[in-house]
Parts: C-alpha cells; sequence; structure tokens
C-alpha cells in the first residue's frame, strides 16, 4: 500500500523579498508533507528562489494577493502565513 504525501501550500501577501526566504527555511524542514510556497505582491525578488517558491507579481491590496494565491495553488491544503512585513 503507497501512502500519498499530502502536499500543502503556503500563502502570503508579500512586500519585502529579503525577508522571504527567512521564512521560506523556518517552515520548509517538514519531510511529512510535500510544501510550496506562493507569495504574492508588488516587489520582484533581485534572487533566484528556490523550486518549490512561486512569486506572483501584483500592485492589488492584500486581500486580492491572498485570492492570487489561492486561486494558484494545486496542494490539498493551503495554510496562510501573516505578510512578510510580519517575519
Amino acid at each position: 500500500m503507497i501512502i500519498k504525501k499530502p502536499t500543502v501550500s503556503v500563502v502570503a501577501t508579500a512586500y519585502r523579498p529579503q525577508n522571504w526566504l527567512n521564512v521560506y527555511n523556518s517552515l520548509n524542514y517538514n519531510k511529512a508533507v510535500d510544501v510550496d510556497f506562493i507569495f504574492v505582491g508588488p516587489n520582484t525578488p533581485k534572487f533566484s528562489l528556490p523550486e518549490n517558491f512561486k512569486f506572483i507579481k501584483s500592485n492589488v491590496k492584500p486581500a486580492q494577493c491572498l485570492e492570487i494565491a489561492y486561486r494558484n495553488s494545486t496542494s490539498d491544503y493551503t495554510i496562510n502565513v501573516p505578510d512578510d512585513c510580519v517575519f
């Protein structure tokens, strides 16, 4: 019997790209589930993102950014984390 690991998308509004990898590193250690990250916001990072990290550029309000992130998730579950200004 093959047990499929669940997939989880971590979604957030994102404003400060310099903080993103700290969030990624603090949440990506779990091996019980497959995790991907979807951040949506106005500022494009000036560094390459890991394979399981997607950034979507958008100049809309935070609630609309979250809607964009949720619509782009293909995971079994989603979790919203506070925006990167909090971290």
